[in-house]
This record gives C-alpha cells, structure tokens and sequence, in this order.
C-alpha cells in the first residue's frame, strides 16, 4: 500500500506530464548556478541517454472499472477521475494494456551516457526522470539536444531538453508472437442482392465478427441521371434495386462494376462468391519497440524471425515508429 499512498500524493500535487519527442523544459539546477560568471558557461549541447527504468505504475488519465489482471500487472486503483495501474515490469505490462486498447504514462528513469558542448565530451552524473507513455525497452539508446550549464569538464544542469529524431530506411529482425487468419469473399455486383440475405440470414454471434461491403456503386465516366440511378456523383451512380449490368451498360457505357466483399474468421460456404483469399494477421515484436501489426497471404509460424525493411523514425539507435514496411523477408 505504501506505493500506492506515494502514487496518490503525486497525483494530489499534479504530476506534470511531459510528451517524449515533443520540447519539454526538464530543468536540474544544484546549488545557485549563475551562467557566465567566470566559472560557469551555458550553451547548447547534445545529450546521450539511456533509458534505465520505469517506475512500477502506470497512470490512466482517465477511471477504469476492469483492466487485463495477472502476468506483469498487480493490482489498480482509482483516484481522482485517473487509474493507476501497479506492475511488476511496466515495460511488458503495458503491452498488454496497449492490446486491451489502454494508453498510459509511466515515470522513466535516463542515465546520461555523455554530454557533448563544442566538440568537448563532458561529465555528468545525474539521472533525468520524465513521464512517458512506455513503449521503449529499458536499455533503449536516444539521442536529445539541451541546454547545458558546465563549468571545466563536468555539466551541472542541463534544461529544455527535447529528443532529436530523423527518418531513416533500416533493416530490422522482428519476431512473430501471435497471428489470425481471415477469409476474404468476393462476390460479383450481379451478386450483391445474394450476400445482402446472406448477412442478415447469420446468426448474430457470427455478425459481430465479420467485415462486409455491399457495392452499390457503379463507376462510369459519364455520370448522368437516369430512371435507375439513385444518386449521381462525380465519376459515378448509386444503383440500389437493378442487378442487371447489360441494363446498366444501356444508360452508361464503359461502366465497371466494383464487386462487394465479406471478411470472417472462419471459413464459410459462399457458393455465389466469385473469388475467395486467405490473409494472415501477424503481432510482431520489434527491436527496442512497441509491438506492430501486419498482414500477409502466407502462414508464418509463431516464434519464427522475420527480416523487415523499414522506413521509420529513430532518435540515435533507437527505432521510435514505423512509417512503412518496404519488403519483408523470412
């Protein structure tokens, strides 16, 4: 309980929540440090930090009634309209909040690994504390630019520090941990009246699960009214009750006709579909990186490495985002 006395009392005072990658004004100032006096100088420098720790919580800013239990969470509780979350390891826990659809802060510890003003390597020992959302590993390096306070070769402070990030074209291993499998039917706009009575025909267990479009739409390059158009808009028609293309064909030539399509979970027996296919949904685990999602049309095994390669955000070494997967290879 003493934790969770401690949590409340930050909480009371208003802990400050600092954005990672945003500027943020971070200031440790020991003693009465007074710039340009003779001894002390001020200048921008670079900072390179490694993530150490995270604090064991994680603060919701926002009530919770039910959040995942076991594994790498403890225990939760609610004060003042947010819910604070105990772990054991918070790194891991919040990867199973983020798969719940959670999204919290966590107190992060850096050790500065060097600090470097004017081509001049500096000392300084003290750890920097900011509120992130936890999605490095501990042990992850980064890259930030500050305002640093030194005297001869040791920093003393170091304010309004921000992380330096850069897009970059990487390869990178990812491991796969889970993995779906979907069915995708496509279905003929002849056909689309079939699939409308086959939807409303399912069970209402298996509706919650599926994905569906029925395609009304008709793409022509001259788009007019006519007495089976319902809607007219710029490269098309909406045509609700006619299935007959020679017709529609009549009023608008060069017509295509998009097909209409059902995605479930588990295989059914759609015997008007005109094409079916196989997509395989993959979790991934990345290096020093949250968990990311893709999908293929080939099975990969659980526990397998894959080899991606990526154009992403870094700050240092460390992989922050992923703008897009180029090519993926097993």
């Amino acid at each position: 309980m003493e934790i969770k006395k401690l949590i409340v009392q930050l909480l009371v005072i208003g802990a400050i929540a600092l954005f990672l990658f945003e500027t943020v004004a971070i200031a440790f100032l020991h003693g009465n440090v007074k710039p340009n006096n003779g001894k002390y100088y001020k200048a921008n420098g670079l900072v390179y930090l490694s993530l150490s720790s995270y604090e064991p919580y994680i603060i919701v800013d926002k009530e919770l009634k039910n959040i995942p239990k076991g594994g790498e969470i403890k225990d939760f509780f609610v004060y003042k309209g947010k819910t604070v979350i105990e772990t054991k390891d918070t790194y891991n826990a919040y990867k199973i909040l983020k798969r719940a659809g959670i999204s919290g802060k966590s107190t992060a510890y850096f050790s500065v690994d060097a600090v470097v003003v004017n081509y001049k390597l500096l000392n300084y020992s003290q750890p920097i504390e900011i509120e992130i959302e936890p999605t490095l590993k501990p042990g992850s390096e980064l890259l930030a630019k500050a305002e640093v306070i030194y005297k001869d070769n040791k920093a003393v402070a170091l304010s309004k520090l921000f992380f330096i990030s850069e897009e970059r074209n990487a390869t990178i291993k990812a491991k796969v941990i889970d993995k779906e499998k979907s069915y995708t039917y496509y279905v003929d706009w002849e056909d689309r009246k079939l699939l409308q009575q086959f939807i409303e025909s399912l069970d209402s267990s298996l509706k919650e699960k599926i994905e569906y479009k029925i395609n009304d739409i008709v793409y022509t390059p001259s788009p007019h009214p006519s007495e089976i158009a319902d809607y007219v808009g710029g490269d098309y028609v909406l045509i609700k009750n006619y299935t007959n293309k020679s017709l529609v064909l009549f009023y608008y030539q060069n017509a295509t006709f998009p097909d209409s399509y059902l995605i479930s979970p588990v295989e059914i027996n759609l015997s008007f579909a005109s094409k079916k296919s196989i997509t395989y949904s993959y979790l991934l685990e990345l290096p020093n990186q949250e968990e990311e999602s893709i999908s293929l049309n080939k099975s990969l095994p659980i526990n397998s490495t894959i080899e991606l390669n990526i154009t992403g955000i870094y700050s240092g070494e460390t992989l922050l985002s992923i703008i897009k997967i180029n090519s993926i290879k097993e």
